[in-house]
C-alpha cells in the first residue's frame, strides 16, 4: 500500500472515531440523565465504546475502495420518436436495469419522450455508448461525485449504536429494579430508531452507489423547419416567370406592330 493509501486510511479511520466519540457521548448524557441505577449503570454504558472497535475498524476497511454515485443524462432527435423509445427501454432492461419514469407528450408538429431509469454503476458506460445510436445525438452529460467519507460516518455510528444497544440490553437482563428496566427500556427504544434511521439512509446510499441514475430525452425534428424555404423558393420561382412572361409578351407585341407597319403600303 502506497503513501496515498496510508493516509486516506488513517484519514477514514479518523472519520470513524471521531462518530464513535460523538455517539459514545450522546450516550453517557443519555444515561446519566436517565439515572439508570447511578454510577455503575452510567459506567457500563460508558464502556461500550471499546466493544464497537472492532466492527467500526471492519466498516472502515470495507470502505477502503472510493464510494461513486454517477450519473448521465442523453438528449437525442429522432424521426421516429416511438422506435427510439423502444430501443431505450430494451436496453435498460438488457442491461438488468429499470425504468421509473416515461414522459410522453405529443402534437401535430412535434413529438417528444423522457424516459428515466436506473442501470447498474458498471454498465453506464455501455448504456451511453448504445443509447448513443438511438437518434442523433444533442447532448451528453455526466455527473459524479464521492461519497466514501459518508459510508464511513455512517458504517462507524452505525457499528457504535448497534454495540451500544447490545450493552443496554445486556443491562435489562440484570436490571436490579423496576426503575432501572424502565430507563434502559427509554433509552433502547431511542437508539434503535436512531439504528433504523442510519440503516435506512446507508441503504439508500449503497443503492446510489450501485446503480447509476439515467434519462434520455428523445425529440422528434420539426417538419416546418424545411417546408419553409421550400415554400419560399417557389413563390420565388413563380413570380420570376411571371415577369419573365410579360416582359416576353411586351417583346413580342411591339416586334409584331413593327412589322404591320413597315409592311403597310404608303400613300
Amino acid at each position: 500500500m502506497n503513501n496515498l493509501s496510508h493516509a486516506r486510511r488513517a484519514g477514514l479511520i479518523g472519520l470513524a472515531l471521531a462518530a464513535t466519540v460523538a455517539v459514545t457521548s450522546c450516550s453517557s448524557v443519555g444515561s446519566e440523565s436517565s439515572g439508570i441505577a447511578g454510577g455503575d449503570a452510567a459506567t457500563s454504558m460508558i464502556g461500550a465504546a471499546p466493544d464497537a472497535m472492532p466492527a467500526i475498524a471492519k466498516a472502515v476497511d470495507a470502505q477502503l475502495q472510493p464510494q461513486i454515485v454517477r450519473s448521465a443524462s442523453l438528449s437525442l432527435t429522432a424521426n421516429d420518436v416511438a422506435s427510439g423509445v423502444a430501443s431505450i427501454k430494451a436496453l435498460i432492461a438488457r442491461l438488468n436495469g429499470t425504468v421509473t419514469n416515461e414522459d410522453t407528450q405529443m402534437s401535430q408538429d412535434e413529438a417528444q419522450s423522457t424516459i428515466s431509469g436506473q442501470v447498474p454503476a458498471a454498465s453506464l458506460d455501455s448504456f451511453i455508448a448504445a443509447a448513443s445510436t438511438a437518434g442523433d445525438v444533442r447532448s451528453i452529460s455526466t455527473s459524479a461525485y464521492d461519497v466514501t467519507s459518508q459510508s464511513v460516518d455512517l458504517d462507524a455510528r452505525i457499528a457504535s449504536l448497534t454495540s451500544s444497544i447490545d450493552r443496554l440490553r445486556q443491562l435489562m437482563s440484570s436490571a436490579a429494579n423496576v426503575g432501572d428496566l424502565l430507563a434502559a427500556e427509554g433509552q433502547l427504544a431511542s437508539r434503535q430508531a436512531d439504528l433504523d434511521s442510519l440503516t435506512s439512509q446507508r441503504a439508500y446510499l449503497s443503492q446510489q452507489v450501485t446503480m447509476s441514475s439515467v434519462s434520455v430525452t428523445i425529440t422528434q425534428p420539426k417538419a416546418d423547419n424545411v417546408a419553409l424555404p421550400i415554400a419560399a423558393a417557389a413563390v420565388a420561382v413563380l413570380l420570376l416567370m411571371g415577369v419573365t412572361g410579360v416582359v416576353v409578351g411586351l417583346v413580342v407585341s411591339r416586334t409584331y406592330r413593327r412589322r404591320q407597319r413597315s409592311s403597310s403600303p404608303t400613300a
